[in-house]
C-alpha cells in the first residue's frame, strides 16, 4: 500500500526529493556514464554467485531461518529480473545518461544521476516501491531538476537494478550468518578437544577464542553459547568470557535474542518489500505512469489542434524521440524544445496547428530546426540527402549493381567474343537477369539501413466516433448456400475481434456470370444471405442494423459476352462508395437499408480468406484519421499530402502455411514469389508511398475523387496498384492482416497467370502522357511487368546457350546463382542479425536454413520452364486482347473456385506441365541423337521432365501427426501414474490435504522450513484428482474423499476481495509475505474449476467400473516393475533373487491380463479383480519378507 500523505515518512520522502533536486548539478560524460553502467552490471551479476554460495553453505550445515527461506523462495523473481535488466540496458541510452556532479551522495560526480536518486529513494522507503509514493517523489524532485525522457523511460530498469543489488546485500548478511553458525560448530569442536587435551583447563580455549574473535559476532556467540551450555559446568569459564565479550559490545545476554530478532525482522521486512516492489515493477505499464510526470508531454498536450493527448503511446514516442534528439544535439532542455514547438503551432493555421507537423513532417521540422539552430549530424545529413533525392538514390544504386552484375554475367559466359547478333541477345537476357538481382540487392540494402517510417496513430477505444464511422466490406460471389454460410461465419469472426461502436459490416456480392440476367437459383441464394444477415443482426445488433448483405444484379457486358457484375471487384467497391454518398442508381439490389448507417468516412476492404485480428480495425482507422496521414486533395482531385489508402502488413495464416510442403516452403520466406506479398517496404521508407495490395482502409472521398474517370470500363482486371498510386498509400506495418495462400502448386500457377494478365493490362499507364505519374510510380508498374519476364529470360538464356554452346556450364551456374540469390541474401542477413548468439546454439538453425535455401533454389530450377511458359502465354494473350480483340479482359476465376476445382492428382500436374514436359522429353531425344546426352544438358532436361511429379509431391496435403504407438501409450500412462502419485502422496493430514508447490531436494531445508502452495497448485490438484480417477488410479470413493478434504482446506484460506493470495503456508494455512494476488495463478485456478465442473457432470453418467479401472491397475503394476528393477541394481546380493522373483510374478500378471471391452459383464470384471488380488497378495507377502 502507498504511504498516506499525512504519514511523517511520506513528508520525509518529499523533503528528501526537494533536497536532491535543489542540490543536483549535472555533468555529461558519455564514457564515464558507460563505465558506471558496466560496474552496475557486474554488481547485479554477482548476486547470482552470492545465491549459489548461500545455497551451498545451507546445504552443508543444518542452519536455516525464516529470512534465508524467504531468500530461496523468492529468488526466482530476482533471477528473472537480472536477465531482464541485462537485456534492457542499452549502450546508446546509458551513454546519454547525465552523471551527478553535486548531490547528497557518496558518489559525487561518479555515478549515474538516476542511480544516486533511487538509491536515496529506496533508502527512505525501506526498498518499497509503489505508484503513489514514487510519483510524488519524482514530481517533487523534478521541481528542482527535471528528468529527461530517456531517464524517465529507464526508471523501472534502474529501480530493479538497485533492488536486486540490495537483495544481494541481504544474501551477504544471510551468508555471513550461516558462516558464523558453521564457525561456531567448528569452534565448539576445537574447544571441546582443547579442554580434553588440557585436562579441562579453559585458559587455552579462551586464549584461542580471544585471539580469533576480539569482538564475538552475535550469531556465532549465540550458537556457541547454546552448544557449550549442553556440556555442563566445565565450560562455564568459556561461557562467562563470551558473555563478557558481548556485554562490552553493549549486548547483555538478555538483549541478544531481542537484537537478533529485530535484525531478522527488519531483513525479512526488506526482503518482502523488495519482492513486492519487483512484482509491481514487472506488472505495471510504466509508459502510462511516465506520461503523467513527463514534462515534455505536459507541454505538448496543449497542442492547439487537440491531437497529441489522443495519440497512442507508440505514436507519442515518435514525437518524444524527435524532441530528445533535438534537445541532446542542441544542448537545451527537452521542455524548452517542446515549448518552441507549441509556440510555432500556436501561430499557424490548418495542419500546421498540430505540434506533430513540426516534429514528424520534413517541412515542419526544418522550421523547428531553424528556430532552435539545430545542426544535423553527419549521419543525419547523409540520410536527409537520400530522402531528399529518393529517385536518384534508388535508380542510381539499381543501375550500379545491375551494371556490375551484368558485366560479371557477360564475362563468365564469354559473351564478348560472340557474334554481334548473339552478343545483343545475351545483352538483352543479361539486362533482365542483372536487373532482377540488382533490384533485390538495393531493396535489401535500403530496408536494412533506412529507419522504418512509422505512421502516427490516434488512440481509439470502444467508439471510433461519428466522424470516423467505418464500414468493413468483403467483396465476394454468390455461389451456393454452403459458401454463403462459410463466408458469413468468417465475417462473424472478424466482427467479434473488432466490434467497436460506429464500425459496420457489409458483404458485397455478385452473382456468378451467366447467359441470362436472372437465374433460377438466384432467389434461393438471396434468401439464404438475408437469413444469415438477419441472424447476425439479431445476435449482435442490439436493436441496430450493423450487418448488411448487398448483391448486385447482372448487367450485360458486350465485350465479355455474358451477364455479369459491372467491373467485378472494382465495380462492387466503386458502386458501394457511391451508395454511401447517396447515389440511388447503382446496380445493388435492396440497398435502401444502407442509408440507415449515416455518413461513412472510411471503408476497410478485405478478401474472402483474409483474417482481421482483434483491434486491427481501430488501428487502421486511428492511422488514416491522424492529421499527418489524412488525405489532402487539390482542386483537380490529386492527393497532395497524406494518404487516401492505408495498407496494413499482410502475413500468411499459420494453419494455411502448414497444409502442404509447398505452402510451408513458399509462404515462409521472402523472395520466393514476388506476387504473394510486398516486395519490400522500401517504397514507404524511401518514397513515403507504399504499394497497395487490395486489403486495407481507404478514405471514400479521397479514392472517389482521385480515381474519377481514371480507369475505362472493361480494361483493367487488377486495379489495386493504380488505386494505390492515384490515392497514395501509406504502410501501417504494425497493423497486421492474415491472408490465405495456395494449398498446392497448381492453384498458385492459375493465380499467377491471372496476376500477370492483370499487370500487363495496365501497361498503357506506363507510357501515358496524360497522367502526372512520378518516375517511381511508373517504375512500380514496370517492376510488375519486369518480374513476370524473369522466368522467360532464364529460359531464353538456357536455350541460347544450348544452341550456341557458349559456355553452357557457366551459363547454368549463373542461372542457378540468380535463382538462389534472394534466398541466400535473406539467409546471410538472418545470420548477421544473430551474430551475438553462441555458435553452438545457432548451428542447428544455420544448417536448417541452408538446407531450405538449397531446397527452394532446386524447386525454382524444376519449375522455371513451366513458369516461363505460363508467363509467355499470359503476356501474349493479354497483348492480343488489349490491342487486337479488346475482349475478355475481365475474364476471372476466384481463388475459392480454383481451390474447389483442383484435385492435385499426378495426371492433373502432367497436364499442367504438358508443354514443358513434351519439349524437355523431345530435347532428351535430340541430345541422344546428337550424342550429347550428358552434363548440364541432361541435367536440365531430366529435372524438367520430373517437374510435374515434384510439384505433385510437394502439393500433397500434409498428413495429420500419427496417433501414439502402443509403446508410446504405455510410456505416457506410466508417467501419468507417477504424476498422480505426486498429488496423492504429498497431500496428507500434515499438509492440510493441500499439495506443496514443490519438493526441494537441494539444498535440503529443515527445521523452520515452510511448505507452500499457490492457486495454480490448488487448481492442478483438483484436475489431477479427476485425471487419476479417469485413468483408473483411484476409486470414486477416494476421489470424493480427497476432493472434499481439499475444498474444506480451501474454504479456510484467507482471501483478498474474493481472490486467493499467491502463496500460503500449508501447515498453518496462513498467507506468506509479501501478500499479493496473481492474475495468472487466479486464472489457472479458475480454468481448473471450469474443467472440474464439466468433469463432475460427466462422472454421474459413467459406470463405476470400466476398462479404465483395469488399465489403472496395469499401470500401477508396470511402474512397480520398473522401480523394482532399479532397486535390484543397488540392492544387496542376497536380496536380488527375491526381487527378481517378485518382478517375474508381476510380469506374468501383466501378460495374463486382458483389458475387457466396454460391454464387459460384472462377472468378467470380478474374475479379473480376483486374479489381480491373488497375485498382488503374494507379491506383498514377498515384499514384506524382504523388508523384514
Amino acid at each position: 500500500m502507498s504511504l498516506e500523505r499525512t504519514d511523517p515518512s511520506y513528508t520525509m520522502i518529499l523533503k528528501k526529493a526537494r533536497e536532491l533536486g535543489r542540490a543536483t548539478i549535472l555533468l555529461t560524460n558519455e564514457s564515464s556514464a558507460f563505465s558506471a553502467s558496466l560496474v552496475l552490471r557486474e554488481k547485479i551479476q554477482s548476486v547470482m554467485t552470492k545465491h549459489a554460495l548461500l545455497a551451498k553453505a545451507v546445504a552443508d550445515s543444518s542452519f536455516i531461518n525464516y529470512e534465508i527461506e524467504s531468500i530461496f523462495e523468492n529468488f526466482f523473481i530476482v533471477d528473472t529480473t537480472i536477465s531482464e535488466i541485462i537485456h534492457s540496458i542499452k549502450k546508446k541510452d546509458i551513454k546519454k545518461f547525465p552523471l551527478v556532479a553535486s548531490v547528497a551522495s557518496k558518489r559525487i560526480g561518479k555515478t549515474i544521476r538516476l542511480y544516486a536518486l533511487f538509491e536515496a529513494f529506496l533508502s527512505e522507503t525501506y526498498n518499497k516501491v509503489d505508484r503513489g509514493t514514487l510519483l510524488a517523489f519524482l514530481e517533487e524532485y523534478q521541481k528542482g531538476s527535471p528528468l529527461s525522457i530517456r531517464e524517465l523511460n529507464a526508471v523501472p530498469v534502474l529501480l530493479r537494478l538497485i533492488l536486486v543489488e540490495n537483495f544481494g546485500v541481504l544474501i551477504n548478511s544471510a551468508l555471513k550468518e550461516v558462516q558464523e553458525f558453521n564457525d561456531a560448530d567448528r569452534a565448539y569442536m576445537i574447544v571441546k578437544k582443547g579442554m580434553a587435551a588440557n585436562a579441562g583447563d579453559p585458559s587455552h580455549a579462551i586464549s584461542m577464542l580471544a585471539s580469533k574473535y576480539p569482538l564475538v559476532p552475535i550469531t556465532f556467540g549465540t550458537h556457541l553459547l547454546e552448544r557449550l551450555s549442553q556440556e555442563g559446568s566445565s565450560m562455564r569459564p568459556i561461557i562467562r568470557w563470551i558473555r563478557l565479550n558481548l556485554e562490552k559490545q553493549g549486548m547483555g545476554i538478555d538483549q541478544i535474542s531481542e537484537i537478533s530478532e529485530r535484525q531478522h525482522s527488519m531483513r525479512s521486512f526488506i526482503i518482502s518489500n523488495i519482492v513486492e516492489s519487483l512484482h509491481w515493477l514487472n506488472q505495471v505499464r510504466w509508459d502510462s505512469i511516465a506520461e503523467s510526470i513527463n514534462v515534455v508531454d505536459s507541454v505538448l498536450s496543449k497542442d492547439p489542434a487537440n491531437v497529441f493527448s489522443s495519440l497512442e503511446m507508440e505514436s507519442k514516442d515518435l514525437y518524444r524521440n524527435v524532441v530528445v534528439q533535438i534537445a541532446e544535439r542542441v544542448s537545451i532542455g527537452e521542455a524548452e524544445v517542446a515549448r518552441v514547438v507549441l509556440r510555432l503551432a500556436g501561430r499557424a493555421k490548418g495542419i500546421q496547428r498540430h505540434v506533430g507537423y513540426y516534429l514528424l513532417d520534413p517541412v515542419g521540422r526544418s522550421v523547428l530546426e531553424r528556430e532552435v539552430k539545430y545542426t544535423p549530424s553527419r549521419a543525419e545529413q547523409i540520410y536527409r540527402t537520400i530522402i531528399a533525392n529518393p529517385q536518384k538514390t534508388y535508380f542510381g544504386l539499381t543501375a550500379l549493381f545491375s551494371v556490375l552484375l551484368l558485366v560479371g554475367f557477360l564475362i563468365t559466359i564469354d559473351a564478348f567474343h560472340a557474334t554481334p547478333i548473339i552478343f545483343i541477345l545475351w545483352l538483352i537476357i543479361g539486362v533482365a537477369l542483372a536487373l532482377e538481382a540488382g533490384i533485390i540487392v538495393v531493396n535489401v540494402i535500403l530496408t536494412q539501413f533506412l529507419p522504418v517510417k512509422k505512421l502516427p496513430r490516434i488512440k481509439l477505444e470502444d467508439d471510433v466516433g461519428l466522424d470516423r464511422r467505418t464500414c468493413v466490406v468483403v467483396p465476394s460471389m454468390l455461389r451456393s448456400e454452403k459458401s454463403i454460410k462459410e463466408i458469413v461465419e468468417k465475417f462473424e469472426v472478424r466482427y467479434l475481434g473488432n466490434n467497436e461502436k460506429n464500425i459496420y459490416y457489409a458483404l458485397l456480392f455478385d452473382f456468378k456470370d451467366a447467359e441470362r440476367e436472372v437465374m433460377e437459383s438466384d432467389q434461393r441464394l438471396l434468401e439464404c444471405l438475408a437469413e444469415e444477415i438477419k441472424r447476425l443482426n439479431i445476435l449482435y445488433g442490439s436493436g441496430e442494423t450493423k450487418f448488411f448483405g448487398l448483391t448486385r444484379r447482372r448487367l450485360w457486358n458486350e465485350k465479355e459476352g455474358v451477364f455479369m457484375g459491372w467491373e467485378r471487384k472494382r465495380g462492387k467497391l466503386r458502386e458501394f462508395n457511391q451508395l454511401l454518398r447517396g447515389r440511388k442508381d447503382t446496380s445493388y439490389l435492396d440497398s435502401q437499408n444502407i442509408a440507415s448507417i449515416g455518413h461513412v468516412q472510411y471503408v476497410i476492404t478485405l478478401d474472402e480468406d483474409t483474417e482481421m485480428p482483434q483491434d486491427t480495425a481501430r488501428k487502421l482507422i486511428g492511422t488514416i484519421s491522424h492529421p499527418l496521414n489524412a488525405p489532402i486533395l487539390s482542386k483537380e482531385g490529386v492527393v497532395e499530402r497524406g494518404y487516401g489508402i492505408i495498407q496494413p502488413r499482410v502475413s500468411v495464416r499459420l494453419e494455411v502455411a502448414a497444409r502442404s510442403l509447398y505452402s510451408k516452403l513458399y509462404s515462409a520466406g521472402a523472395g520466393i514469389d514476388s506476387y504473394s506479398g510486398p516486395v519490400s517496404d522500401v517504397y514507404q521508407d524511401l518514397f513515403g508511398n507504399a504499394l497497395f495490395f487490395g486489403k486495407g482502409i481507404y478514405d471514400i472521398d479521397a479514392v472517389e475523387l482521385s480515381m474519377a474517370a481514371k480507369i475505362p470500363d472493361n480494361t483493367v482486371l487488377s486495379h489495386d496498384l493504380l488505386e494505390g498510386i492515384y490515392a497514395r498509400t501509406g504502410l501501417a506495418s504494425d497493423a497486421v492482416l492474415f491472408d490465405g495462400f495456395p494449398d498446392f502448386y497448381h492453384e498458385f500457377i492459375i493465380r499467377l497467370e491471372r496476376w500477370i494478365r492483370g499487370d500487363w493490362q495496365i501497361v498503357s499507364w506506363l507510357f501515358s502522357g496524360r497522367e502526372q505519374f512520378s518516375a517511381i510510380d511508373r517504375f512500380k508498374i514496370f517492376d510488375n511487368l519486369r518480374r513476370s519476364t524473369v522466368p522467360v529470360a532464364v529460359m531464353a538464356g538456357l536455350i541460347l546457350g544450348f544452341f550456341t554452346q557458349n559456355s553452357f556450364a557457366y551459363i547454368s551456374i549463373d542461372i542457378i546463382g540468380l535463382l538462389m540469390f534472394s534466398h541466400l541474401l535473406s539467409f546471410l542477413i538472418s545470420l548477421a542479425r544473430e551474430h551475438a548468439m553462441p555458435f553452438k546454439l545457432r548451428l542447428a538453425k544455420i544448417v536448417k536454413d541452408l538446407w531450405l535455401v538449397c531446397l527452394r533454389t532446386l524447386l525454382k530450377m524444376f519449375f522455371v520452364f513451366q513458369q516461363a511458359w505460363v508467363s509467355m502465354h499470359a503476356i501474349g494473350i493479354t497483348i492480343v486482347r488489349l490491342f487486337i480483340t479488346k475482349k475478355k479482359l475481365l475474364l476471372w476465376q476466384s481463388s475459392y473456385d480454383i481451390g474447389r476445382m483442383l484435385r492435385g492428382s499426378f495426371l492433373e500436374y502432367y497436364s499442367l506441365f504438358s508443354i514443358s514436359v513434351i519439349l524437355s522429353f523431345s530435347t532428351l531425344l535430340y541430345l541422344k541423337y546428337l550424342g550429347k546426352l550428358a552434363g548440364w544438358y541432361l541435367f536440365w532436361a531430366v529435372i524438367w521432365c520430373l517437374a510435374p511429379a515434384v510439384a505433385a509431391f510437394i502439393s500433397r496435403p500434409r498428413k495429420v501427426a500419427p496417433a501414439l504407438t502402443e509403446r508410446e501409450k504405455i510410456f505416457v500412462r506410466k508417467e501419468s501414474y507417477r504424476s498422480a502419485l505426486y498429488f496423492l502422496e504429498n497431500a496428507d493430514r500434515s499438509t492440510n490435504w493441500l499439495v506443496p508447490d514443490h519438493v526441494q531436494e537441494f539444498p535440503i531445508l529443515s527445521g523452520e522450513a515452510r511448505i507452500t502452495t499457490s492457486p495454480t497448485n490448488m487448481g492442478m490438484h483438483v484436475v489431477a484428482l479427476i485425471s487419476a480417477f479417469d485413468l483408473g488410479y483411484i476409486s470414486p470413493l477416494l476421489l470424493r474423499d480427497r476432493t472434499e478434504k481439499l475444498f474444506a482446506s480451501l474454504s479456510r484460506l484467507s482471501l483478498y476481495k474474493g481472490h486467493f493470495m499467491n502463496w500460503y503456508d500449508i501447515s498453518t494455512l496462513q498467507p506468506i509475505l509479501p501478500q499479493y494476488v496473481s492474475s495468472v495463478d487466479s486464472a489457472n485456478f479458475l480454468l481448473a474449476l471450469l474443467t472440474a465442473e464439466r468433469a463432475y457432470v460427466e462422472m454421474a453418467e459413467r459406470p463405476v467400473i470400466s476398462p479404465e479401472s483395469i488399465k489403472g491397475l496395469i499401470d500401477t503394476v508396470s511402474v512397480f516393475v520398473e522401480e523394482a528393477g532399479r532397486f535390484e541394481q543397488t540392492a544387496e546380493r542376497q536380496l536380488r533373487k527375491n526381487i527378481r522373483e517378485i518382478v517375474g510374478s508381476c510380469r506374468a500378471l501383466l501378460a495374463a491380463t486382458n483389458v475387457p471391452g466396454a460391454d464387459a459383464t460384472t462377472q468378467q470384471y470380478a474374475k479379473i479383480f480376483s486374479v489381480f488380488y491373488q497375485h498382488i497378495s503374494l507379491v506383498l507377502q514377498k515384499v514384506q519378507a524382504i523388508a523384514a
